[in-house]
């Protein structure tokens, strides 16, 4: 009587290699394919909340924000636009912020936003405003954050350098993303900030 393939330990050790060897295939993969997903959400979020904020006539106060969230959440209907349905208001916002939200893997801030964090705003003077995403944890699949402003262009990092993540000390400040002055600093595909993180410049879609 001939005994089955399968009672033989060579073969079980054969197939367990197999599984091991698909295994080490597939796993990166598909936490690769989670990463873009999840990341292409945030940016996603990140380009419709500065949208839904752009062409204020005048600057934004904490009255406004209602109609700001309410502006985001028809452009985020569209066809095509992010999940938000899990995305909650952070009450109160974060210091120096006008409205902070956060999902699953995100946090995002509206803030105003100046080149130079110590610029004075003239009296007439319009102020600008940036919304940026990054990782409530660096443990998940977020690893980049976003950056978009009215008065530069959009921008986002691998975040390697400054390692912005949760609420506290390490969450990026507002302003501070911006390209520091200075020719060693400039550069039209990346910049160093002023908190010496690398961003990485890409051009707005069109509107």
């Amino acid at each position: 009587m001939r005994r089955s393939g399968f009672a033989n330990p060579a073969s079980w050790y054969l197939i367990v290699g197999l599984a091991l060897l698909t295994g080490s295939v597939w796993v990166p993969l598909l936490a690769a394919q989670r990463t873009a997903r999840v990341e292409g959400r945030a940016e996603q979020i990140v380009a419709l909340l500065a949208e839904a904020a752009r062409d204020w006539p005048d600057a934004l106060t904490r009255a406004d924000l209602p109609i700001v969230l309410a502006r985001f959440r028809a452009l985020t209907a569209r066809p095509g636009g992010p999940f938000v349905e899990d995305l909650e208001v952070i009450e109160p916002p974060l210091p120096d912020t006008l409205l902070c939200l956060r999902n699953k893997h995100y946090l995002f801030h509206l803030a105003e936003s100046r080149p130079d964090a110590k610029e004075i705003a003239g009296r007439d003077t319009v102020p600008a405003y940036e919304v940026m995403a990054w990782p409530e944890s660096l443990l998940g699949p977020a690893h980049s954050a976003f950056f978009r402003t009215d008065n530069a262009l959009p921008a986002y990092t691998r975040n390697l350098s400054a390692g912005f993540v949760g609420l506290g000390a390490d969450r990026p400040g507002p302003s501070r993303s911006h390209m520091r002055h200075g020719a060693a600093h400039e550069s039209s595909r990346s910049y160093r900030s002023y908190d010496d993180e690398r961003w990485i410049v890409y051009r707005a879609e069109p509107q």
